[in-house]
């Protein structure tokens, strides 16, 4: 098979376009560290409500300026086996003492660290993104989803490093303010950025399902290398934008 067209390419940070399935059998490669944020299938307790609209699974008034993704009407069923899949096809590329880390949330949080020791992943414990005080409850005498869940594992031993760690078992960081973000469900870089560290300057993570380009971010700000996937066609158009924004803005200071 052919060796697919970068979509984007400048500085270290390679992204493509397309079904991460597709897209990483044809690509030769070697990464340290799988960090994505993968559709999590959730979004309700019921089957009716797992299969609505992302709209009117994660906003709170049903209206998404962000536009819609595809790949989250999935049951649990179905999930583990889809993911598994992926996980098992992006660990081919993987080096012996490569980490692994998957953004989830509540609901499918036990599903993932299963999906993990299905593909021989050493489950090694879960990062908490907390999001501050700010997050919704669905009515008073709830408990309010403050939190989402980064389980996170490694292939072989867990290496020891002499020049950063450990990283924080929780990060505390606000949520993206709507104002500003590009896509529903986009992760702030200063939660990727004590992770993405874990590996050294100049090695390469992998993040399979991009979004608007927030892993390749952290990679340019930090001295790593990143490689995208992302189906989306205008996720990635908003992905290179903003990789190049930051380049800039980053070149101009120097």
């Amino acid at each position: 098979m052919p060796k697919p067209k970068p979509y984007y390419q400048r500085d270290g940070v390679t992204l493509y376009h397309g079904d991460c399935l597709d897209v990483l059998p044809r690509l030769d490669l070697s990464y340290q560290m799988i960090l994505t944020d993968p559709p999590y299938c959730s979004g309700g307790l019921h089957s009716s409500d797992r299969k609505q609209s992302v709209s009117d699974k994660y906003s709170t008034n049903g209206k998404n300026p962000y536009g819609e993704w595809l790949g989250d009407q999935k049951d649990q069923r179905c999930f583990a086996a889809w993911y598994r899949a992926v996980l098992a096809t992006a660990m081919q590329d993987l080096d012996t003492d490569g980490y692994v880390f998957n953004f989830i949330d509540w609901r499918q949080l036990p599903l993932m660290t299963d999906i993990y020791q299905a593909c021989s992943i050493l489950w090694r414990g879960v990062v908490v993104w907390d999001k501050g005080d700010g997050t919704r409850a669905p009515h008073k005498g709830y408990c309010r989803h403050t939190a989402e869940y980064i389980p996170w594992g490694t292939v072989g031993k867990c290496l020891v490093r002499s020049d950063y760690g450990p990283c924080p078992g929780v990060i505390r960081v606000k949520a993206v303010n709507p104002r500003v973000k590009l896509h529903q469900v986009q992760k702030p870089v200063s939660v990727l950025t004590p992770i993405i560290k874990l590996i050294a300057p100049g090695e390469t993570a992998l993040d399979m399902f991009a979004g608007v380009g927030s892993t390749g971010i952290a990679a340019l700000e930090t001295g790593r290398k990143a490689i995208l996937i992302e189906r989306g066609e205008q996720n990635c158009e908003h992905a290179a934008k903003r990789l190049d924004a930051n380049i800039e803005e980053r070149t101009h200071k120097i």
